[in-house]
């Protein structure tokens, strides 16, 4: 039965996936939040309040965005939509800005007097002493980013019918409305329901977060790699 499943090719989309967006988003947080901490130029503290900003945006409301963004340049089912699309992160660069502005300026002016430039400060005194912010800053992130990408069995389409779900966290039955255009809905957050029993699907409960319309089930469809992603 397990040799049905393309299981290779699943890590393999995991590892891609995990390893470059790791990459690329601790590239930008670390830089940004640097240049943000340390360097003076004009609109400085602007640009970081509206990168404190972006984080109050509900994570829905930038699903349709970004769909539209990937289809236009080309990119959407490619590794490439899947990776880009979260290779920067707010709340990253929040994280390294306070973490830098925690480490003594004393410690640069002194490599400064030394000759180092702001490359040589930035690379060989400040980031080997930074390096708990972006360990900690991965740990937060990476778990939601692979969530993502696989999404989780209760997501998928069941047939009509009474059914139990037993998938995700603890669902209990769920009631079934084929005539009603609902395949399945779980009793548990999300769902609600009238005193008559029907299901009333709310918002949330629709769309799931980025997980289903982001993930390779959604938006970016993808059978990425010989079955792609389960």
């Amino acid at each position: 039965m397990l040799g049905s499943y393309p299981f290779p090719s699943w890590f393999a989309n995991t590892v891609i996936y995990a390893v470059f967006v790791t990459i690329l988003r601790l590239a930008f947080d670390l830089l940004a939040g640097y240049a943000l901490a340390r360097m003076t130029f004009p609109g400085r503290r602007l640009m970081f309040f509206v990168v404190l900003g972006t984080l109050m945006i509900p994570a829905v409301v930038l699903i349709i965005p970004r769909f539209i963004i990937l289809r236009e340049i080309g990119i959407l089912n490619t590794y490439q939509g899947l990776i880009f699309a979260l290779a920067a992160d707010a709340f990253g660069v929040f994280l390294m800005k306070q973490f830098f502005e925690s480490i003594p300026t004393e410690i640069e002016e002194a490599a400064q007097v030394d000759g180092a430039n702001r490359f040589t400060m930035f690379f060989r005194i400040v980031l080997p002493m930074a390096t708990p912010a972006p360990h900690r800053a991965d740990d937060l992130q990476l778990s939601g980013d692979v969530e993502q990408l696989h999404g989780r069995a209760d997501h998928r389409r069941r047939q009509g019918g009474l059914m139990e779900s037993a998938a995700g966290h603890g669902a209990a039955q769920g009631a079934v409305r084929r005539d009603a255009g609902v395949e399945h809905v779980p009793r548990r957050r999300g769902v609600h329901h009238h005193s008559n029993g029907d299901p009333v699907l709310r918002l949330p409960a629709l769309l799931r977060g980025r997980r289903e319309l982001f993930g390779p089930q959604g938006m970016t469809a993808a059978r990425l790699r010989d079955g792609g992603v389960g």
